[in-house]
Parts: structure tokens; sequence; C-alpha cells
């Protein structure tokens, strides 16, 4: 961060003039010699970086909030100052009737306090807190897990936190104890005038970003130096982080040992580049919705709490915004299904799919249709020429078989023309029937699976297995969505815990009609380490259709001292492409254990280690290969049951006629 090194000399008359008219007006207002001149630095001192109130800091336009002790400080004290001036009486900057925090209403939606102004006061503030011997527990902001409330003050209470200086002036031993509770830890900017020292010796508390320690002693000229350098908030520190256990996150070898994923490689690149200490805790994610009561769960609990500093990685919703901090988003991970692949099977009856219906009826009535005229014509001949009319019923039944099967007959003169007509259509017929059949049998059409939230709401016949993540937008989504394609979905949904996800992901490429909804980055990297042992095959279908996009941010508590140096770096990585590179990183290193471990099953074809691991192998073996495969018994039903049906009734008739 940047500031001005130099002094605004109007500014430092006018905070001296706060001095003079200071010390005439009242002798209950501290020591002026020993206060006023390290305190007039402090005011002075930019220590904001660069931001959009910095030129109106130096133009003295900042308000000066003044807080604390009733017999230390009155309005006398500060009376015909430049800054614009707010009295309050006691240890608290909010206002005594707002609420803890939001509650969600019976439909879900938030319920926040109205105030008459909606957004952050637009200039810088700095506040004056004065501690006397009765101050044991300081609290300026109550309830200060709900700064979410702040932005909804009515002027002069709608300050941000961590755009305030608050200055604490008292004894060192005070702001030394004030500066380790929880409410005064989590500010940014933060500074301590003693004012237990001899008069001109009095010094400065400051909560050094480059020391392990909470606090340094400076005196006047080494603060200056100190709020003019660049000061990062994330070196030298223990930071505390939320990472959901999944392998898109934090991806271990077989020791044990952390060694990609996203968070790791996240956290490892800014620990190694602000020398920080990360400390990891991966309970929690299990749930973190919100209670009825407004409470949260989870990893967005621990934040709230104070017990965790960020999360990687949640999704920004309206619930809750006001409640934590985020990062700009650093990867697409939308909400898909996954459904088994389309089976490749012929029915019994597959012969005849050869042709469609509409040409069956015409290759019967061509075959129907000359059978009367041959008979017809046979039997006018026979009588002209006084010849029995034995075999003429035959004849003209098997004339238009023989030409279907390229075998022509003799019918005499005058109907030259019908045998080669018939012998003509008969090639072409039977030339299209083979090759048709031969194709379709050996390439039958793959069963169209379910691509879109609409194909996925009608397909009664396919199972829907959801891995719930409580608390997410998409299950949020669920909860309240009334569009019909998902309320039908959501009925025909199977819960499934995510402990489960792995097995439910390889039951879904072995099943059949199965379609799994999660995560995008969580699905394809489980299917890079269970069920890929080739990597030109994809043994599920993914849907063309996103049932909720979902942008993965780093959350912080809410106003976190850490918000703005977290949201530069991540802003550089994600724009950069780091992301994108560690989750590639990931998904390859995943996919080169899991080819090793269906390789050995390939091997043994043991059922031991995973039936859903041979099945895998068998599939993809079976899709890859290329080999020639022999009809079978299945495809010849119906030429099988016209033979029989046909030496039925060649039977029946010789009984028939050896009984007459």
């Amino acid at each position: 961060m940047t500031v001005s090194a130099k002094m605004n000399s109007e500014t430092t008359l006018k905070v001296f003039a706060l001095l003079s008219i200071f010390t005439t007006n009242s002798t209950n207002c501290l020591n002026s010699e020993a206060i006023w001149p390290t305190l007039s630095t402090v005011l002075s001192a930019n220590i904001w970086p660069d931001s959009d109130f910095h030129k109106g800091q130096l133009s003295e336009s900042c308000t000066l909030k003044i807080t604390g002790a009733s017999n230390i400080v009155t309005s006398k004290c500060f009376h015909g100052t430049a800054n614009p001036k707010i009295i309050i009486s006691k240890l608290t900057l909010i206002p005594p009737n707002v609420e803890q925090s939001n509650i969600l209403n019976p439909s879900g939606a938030i319920r926040i306090p109205l105030f008459g102004i909606w957004k952050h006061s637009p200039q810088c503030e700095q506040v004056l807190v004065f501690l006397d011997n009765t101050t044991f527990e300081l609290n300026l902001y109550p309830a200060f897990k709900s700064f979410q409330l702040r932005s909804l003050l009515q002027f002069p209470f709608n300050n941000h936190p961590q755009q305030t200086h608050h200055i604490f002036i008292g004894q060192e031993e005070q702001i030394r104890s004030v500066f380790t509770q929880k409410s005064v830890n989590v500010l940014q900017y933060k500074t301590g005038v003693t004012t237990s020292k001899l008069p001109g010796l009095s010094e400065i508390l400051y909560e050094r970003k480059f020391v392990p320690e909470l606090l340094s002693t400076f005196t006047l000229s080494q603060y200056t130096k100190e709020v003019s350098s660049s000061l990062d908030m994330l070196r030298n520190r223990l930071i505390t982080i939320n990472s959901f256990p999944f392998k898109t996150h934090i991806l271990k070898n077989t020791n044990g040992e952390m060694v990609a994923g996203l968070a790791y490689k996240y956290v490892t690149t800014l620990a190694v580049k602000y020398n920080f200490t990360a400390e990891y805790n991966f309970d929690g994610f299990k749930n973190n919705k919100q209670s009825p009561n407004g409470s949260w769960n989870g990893y967005i609990g621990s934040m709230i709490d104070s017990k965790a500093d960020m999360t990687i990685w949640l999704a920004n919703t309206q619930t809750r915004n006001p409640y934590l901090d985020f990062s700009p988003p650093i990867i697409n991970t939308p909400s898909v299904f996954f459904t088994s692949l389309g089976q490749a099977s012929v029915s019994w009856y597959g012969v005849l799919l050869a042709f469609s219906l509409d040409v069956w009826i015409l290759i019967f009535a061509s075959v129907a249709l000359p059978i009367p005229i041959l008979f017809f014509k046979l039997k006018f001949a026979n009588a002209k020429h006084d010849r029995p009319n034995d075999g003429s019923l035959y004849f003209a039944t098997f004339f238009p078989m023989s030409a279907l099967l390229q075998q022509p007959l003799h019918v005499g003169k005058g109907a030259h023309f019908l045998p080669v007509a018939l012998l003509l259509y008969g090639i072409i017929i039977g030339t299209v029937f083979s090759s048709d059949l031969t194709s379709f049998l050996t390439c039958p059409e793959i069963e169209p699976v379910p691509q879109t939230i609409d194909e996925l709401a009608f397909r009664k016949d396919y199972t829907i297995k959801y891995v719930q993540m409580p608390g997410s937008a998409v299950d949020v989504y669920f909860n309240v969505t009334t569009n019909p394609a998902f309320v039908k979905i959501r009925k025909r949904m199977e819960y499934v815990n995510g402990r489960f996800m792995t097995q439910t992901m390889m039951e879904t490429v072995t099943g059949n009609k199965v379609a799994m909804i999660n995560f995008l980055s969580l699905g394809l990297i489980d299917l890079a380490q269970n069920a890929t042992i080739h990597q030109n095959f994809v043994p599920v279908k993914m849907s063309k259709d996103t049932i909720l996009k979902n942008l993965a941010n780093i959350a912080l508590r809410k106003y976190s001292k850490f918000t703005r140096a977290l949201s530069s770096v991540t802003g550089i990585l994600q724009n950069t492409g780091h992301f994108e590179k560690w989750f590639t990183q990931s998904c390859d290193l995943v996919r080169k254990d899991g080819i090793g471990w269906l390789k050995k099953l390939k091997e043994t074809m043991s059922f031991e280690s995973s039936d859903l691991g041979h099945k895998i192998v068998k599939l993809t073996q079976e899709s890859m290969d290329s080999a020639t495969k022999p009809f079978t018994l299945e495809y010849l039903i119906p030429a099988f049951c016209c033979l029989i049906g046909g030496m039925i009734v060649s039977v029946a008739t010789f009984i028939s006629e050896v009984l007459r």
C-alpha cells in the first residue's frame, strides 16, 4: 500500500489548534502536554492505502468520532475543532436497538432492520476511544459477528469497520489488553496512544505487520515512518484456513503429505511470497446451512466466531453475502449431471428393423399384387388351350417371391416384361436389405440419454442421485425453486452423502440409466481417478445444460482485515490462469494413479479389490475393442421362426393329404 509521507501543513495547524482549544477549555481532558503532540501525529498520518477518500483525509474531511469515559472527554474538549465531530457517551459505535443478526422469515427471505440509509458513509473516519480504569471488556461493535448490519445503519453509524482508524487512548496495559480482545483484534486499522508516561514522552502502540508479536512500541518519528511504508497484512502471521477435504482442494500422496489441489497450491503460493504460516481445518464441511434463528453452522459459523480466517471455497449467495466477504471468483464449477452411457443392444426382431414399417408395407404390396394378375392370366391361357389349371395358383404365388430371390421363371409369351421388372426390383430390394441389415447389426444405434434438464425431468426410467452439500447454492435452489422441470427432478432425487461421492460416480459409470447431480470439478476429478483406464474414452455423458452456475470464491469473515490483500492477489492469480493450471495438474496426478490401479485390476481380473473397478475395466474394454463380433442367435430369431412356421404348415398339409 502507498501513503503520503508528507504532512499537510493546514492539517497540522488545525490539529494543533485542536490542542490549544483543548488545553484552554478544560483541565479535565487529560494531560495536554503528554497526549496531544503524539495524538496530532497519529491523526495527521495517512494510514490508508490508495482509496477513494485518500485526498479527503488530507483536506481534513474525515469524521472524528469520540467515545469513552465521560469523566475524561466531553464536548467542551473539542469545541471549535476543524473536523466534523460526533460525541458518543458509551464505549460503543452502534445504537442500542440494532438486532444481533439477520433472521430468515418463513418464506426463506432475509429480514434486515430497515434504516434511513443503505450504503457506507463515503468519507473517511477516525475514532478516538478513551479508556479508563473501569474499562474491562471493550465492545465497540456489539455482536461484531453481525458486522453486515453496519452498512444499513443511519449516519453516523454506517461506517465500515475496516475503513476506520481506531485510536485507543489510555494506559499501556489497558491498550495491550484491549488489542487482544476478539472484537478489536479483527480490526485492521488501530493505534494505541499511552497516557501513563511523563509529559512529552507519550508513546504509540501499533499492530505491526512485519513481526509476529501483536504490539510494538514506537516513537513519533518511527510511527510516521512505519505508516508511510508498505504494510502487508498477510506477512508473518498465522492464518487459519477452512478447506473442503475433496481432491479438488487438497491432494495427498501415499505418505499423507499435501502435494497438490487448488487450496494447497493457492495457500502455498501466498505463504512463500508473504511468509505466513497456514493452519488447515477440514471439519465442518458437511453442513453450511443457516439456522432459522440466523446463526450459521460449519465453515461459515467458524469464520463468524473468529475461529478461522478464510474458507476455500464458497459461492457468494444472497444469504451468505451479509455475513462474509468474498474474493473475486477463482473458478467456475457449475452444478451438472452425469449419466451412464446408453446401451448398444439389438432386440430379437432387429432383422426387421432394416426397413421402416412403410417400406415393409410397400414390399408386401409389391409381392401380393402380381399374384392375382398372374393367376388369372394363367387361368385364361389354360382355358384357351384346354389345359388343366393345376399348379396355376402355386406358380402365381411363387413367381414374385422368386423374383425377390433373384430367381426368374419362364412365364411364356406376352408377359416377358413382368419378370424383367420384378427381377430388377428384387435385385435393388435385396441389395439394400443386405447392406442395411449388416450395418444395423454390426453398428447398432446407441440408446439416447438425457442431456438437458427437460429431458432428465421427463425420463422417468432414470434413477437420479444427488450428491448433497447442505447449504450450498444448488441445495438452496432445489429447496426453493418452482420451475416444473426442477420440481419433477427434486421429487425423484435420491440424496447421497458427500462421503459416498466417489462410489456414486463409479455406480453411475457402471450402471444402467443412472444420473448423478454434482459439481463439475468434483465429478471430473472423480472420473480421472476412478474411471479412466484409457484417456480417449470417457465412460459417462455430461449434461449440456447446467443446473446452476457456481462461481467459487475465497470466503472471509465479514469486514476481515485480510479482505483487501487477499482479493488483490487472488484476482491476479485468477487472471493469469493459475487456478485452471492447478486444477489440471490435480486431474493429471489422480489420473496417473487411477490408470495404474485399473491396469492392475485388468491383469488380475480379480473381484477382491473392487467389484465396481472390475466393471469399469470390462466396460472400457468392450467399448474400445474394435474386433469383429459374430452374429448371435438373437439376430436370427425371425428367420428361424419363419422356417419353423413353414415346417409346421408343411407337416400339417402332408398329414391332411395322407389322411384324405
